[in-house]
């Protein structure tokens, strides 16, 4: 199973039924546990990921974006997860900041249900898609032609 993020981003779930094999030895069992693109796709393991890797992509997806509004704000940022840390000082902007780049992402929140998702499989909002990534890539070429990506003022990168 695969979608894109609103970011354009493939998530791709490569849940395999592995082969099992059960090698015994004069002093022991080992099981042994072969995994390929040829082998059949687990329904179980497809199924039970997909909600909470869907939900981890929309969240990846605000994280992203307010890094970088944290940044252009010139104000530092880090993250693990859902967990995201500022300078105590900056933590009203970084509320703000998150709100706001929440509010942009409704529409991404705001896709059709699971049972429907099979005749949906590409969802992207394309208004906020094509202004994010347009954004990465400006940001992309401007580290590749010497610009450099920096983090905040105030402790340096985090």
């Amino acid at each position: 199973m695969s979608w894109v993020t609103p970011l354009g981003l493939p998530a791709i779930q490569p849940y395999r039924q592995p082969n099992i094999f059960l090698v015994k030895t004069l002093l022991q069992s080992i099981t042994l546990a072969e995994h390929s693109d040829q082998l059949p796709v687990s329904m179980t393991k497809q199924r039970s990921a997909f909600p909470p890797n869907y939900v981890h992509s929309l969240d990846s997806t605000h994280m992203l974006i307010t890094s970088l509004k944290m940044r252009d704000r010139g104000l530092d940022f880090a993250s693990v997860h859902d967990s995201y840390w500022t300078h105590a000082a900056d933590v009203p902007v970084m509320g703000e900041v998150g709100r706001t780049v929440a509010n942009q992402l409704v529409c991404a929140y705001s896709v059709p249900s699971l049972a429907a998702y099979p005749a949906h499989p590409r969802v992207v909002c394309g208004a906020v898609r094509a202004a994010l990534v347009g954004g990465l890539i400006r940001q992309s070429e401007s580290a590749l032609s010497g610009g450099g990506v920096s983090g905040g003022t105030r402790a340096g990168n985090v």
